[in-house]
């Protein structure tokens, strides 16, 4: 199974009532959508003063923002590094019903070096 094809089956089975499709083009349109051999990933740049509702809402969006939050993900960690197209000091996501902020520099940190 693809990672694409990882994060689509993971997605349906956690949030049945927000289709993937428009999602998707929300991150084409205004963040990061990333499909390799490796890895599967939706981001995009927001800011952690918003509100846990603007956050998982994937049409806000911050170009001046300070996080970038991870909506959707499947694959290898290792492979996330070289994508990442310029530093933000944190990074978001929503896991388990819960809302996180991670310090990017922190979490490098734990990826072996290539």
């Amino acid at each position: 199974m693809t990672p694409f094809e990882l994060a689509a089956r993971w997605h349906l089975a956690h949030a049945p009532e927000h289709p993937l499709a428009p999602i998707v083009e929300a991150h084409f349109q205004h963040g990061y959508v990333f499909n390799t051999p490796e890895l599967f990933i939706l981001a995009r740049r927001i800011s952690t003063e918003w509100s846990e509702d603007c956050i998982l809402d994937p049409w806000h969006t911050d170009p001046e923002g300070d996080a970038r939050h991870v909506r959707l993900y499947a694959g290898d960690t290792l492979a996330i590094p070289p994508l990442i197209p310029y530093f933000l000091p944190n990074v978001t996501f929503h896991r388990q019903g819960r809302f996180k902020i991670h310090n990017m520099e922190h979490l490098l940190r734990f990826l072996p070096r290539q």
